[in-house]
């Protein structure tokens, strides 16, 4: 099994319908954070907000199942 990188991570969550506004909300961080990593210049975001985004992508595929 292939381990996604945070980038990764965000984009799945993105697909899934969540905006850019709406994911920074639900993490926790400023919707600049959200493009950063989108876009790959922030790599290694702190760790709440690194668990934010692995707790709900967790959520949401276990949603999807």
């Amino acid at each position: 099994m292939k381990t996604l990188t945070i980038q990764q991570k965000l984009q799945q969550l993105l697909e899934r319908g969540l905006s850019p506004k709406d994911l920074a909300e639900k993490i926790g961080c400023h919707i600049s954070t959200v493009y950063r990593i989108r876009d790959g210049f922030i790599t290694d975001p702190s760790y709440s907000v690194g668990q934010a985004i692995d707790n709900l992508l967790a959520e949401k595929q276990a949603n999807a199942a």
